[in-house]
């Protein structure tokens, strides 16, 4: 298990067979592989500023349409492996869409997840949980 490029550059280079991939396969492919989040702190003490970066990395991530100059800034910063032309493929494969509901979703879901596959304790209570990592501060992006 891994993350971009590493598992492409393993298919691609050393004959790999990929067995699941969580952008393209049941049971994960629509769900939200990463979350951007702000401290609960900031989300109390200044919720404006809160939603102002969360409104910010909404509007901005879906609208970047050009992978082949993100996979160049990657790669000449060394923020990634591989090369822009395997990166830009990759970065154009991917079909997200950042969303408050979405997000609430993908939440629970992986909460859910955590604690039937032991990595929570069983009494863990998921309500409890969720209300204490999640903070809506903006209103739904995009109905997803």
């Amino acid at each position: 298990m891994t993350w971009d490029p590493f598992p492409t550059l393993d298919v691609t280079n050393n004959n790999y067979t990929t067995l699941l991939d969580i952008g393209k396969d049941d049971p994960f492919k629509n769900e939200y592989c990463c979350f951007v989040g702000v401290s609960g702190d900031l989300v109390k003490n200044n919720p404006a500023k809160a939603a102002a970066i969360t409104r910010q990395y909404s509007k901005v991530l879906p609208g970047w349409t050009n992978p082949q100059q993100a996979a160049k800034i990657e790669s000449d910063n060394n923020y990634v492996g591989g090369d822009v032309a395997m990166n830009a493929a990759m970065l154009a494969s991917y079909t997200w869409n950042p969303g408050v509901l979405q997000a609430e979703d993908n939440i629970k879901w992986y909460i859910s997840e955590l604690k039937a596959q032991g990595i929570l304790d069983a009494s863990t209570n998921e309500d409890t949980l969720y209300n204490t990592i999640f903070g809506q501060v903006i209103p739904d992006y995009n109905g997803k």
